[in-house]
């Protein structure tokens, strides 16, 4: 399982998580467009709608990655309520990644992306922060409410 070194960094190293979490958001966040996975083909187009196809190999790698991002970002949340101390590393960074996470689900689906992984990751999000548990990052996110 390609999760175990870093959940384990994440949840039991008292010594590391901190630092690790802080180096595994910059990383995450400068490759957010990897989070866009392209939908397969509508059947009824028959392919010819002036959109290149895309090769099932390619796809299923980009599926894979945006998936490992996915795990990576929910170990990154379930790591602050073990070690409270991380909250540190996400807070100045949440209103970009909330920015980021708005912008790229809200593009047109039909000809850049699917939507859904940025949707699961603000979702995995207010959920971790939602708890009470993190009031000062739940205070980041208030401007960017309406």
């Amino acid at each position: 399982d390609e999760m175990c070194i870093p959940k384990y960094i994440l949840m039991q190293s008292k010594l590391l998580s901190y630092d690790f979490c802080d180096v595994l958001l910059s990383f995450l966040l400068d490759r957010m467009k990897d989070l866009s996975v392209h939908p397969p083909p509508s059947q009824d187009s028959g392919g010819d709608d002036g959109v290149q196809q895309k090769n099932p190999k390619t796809t299923k790698i980009q599926e894979k990655k945006a998936c490992i991002m996915l795990q990576l970002f929910e170990a990154i949340f379930a790591s602050m309520s073990i070690h409270p101390r991380n909250e540190g590393t996400l807070r100045p960074r949440l209103q970009t990644l909330v920015a980021i996470c708005l912008r790229s689900a809200t593009e047109d689906p039909c000809t850049t992306s699917y939507p859904g992984n940025y949707l699961l990751l603000l979702q995995s999000l207010f959920r971790s922060i939602s708890g009470g548990k993190f009031e000062e990052s739940y205070k980041e996110l208030l401007p960017l409410l309406p």
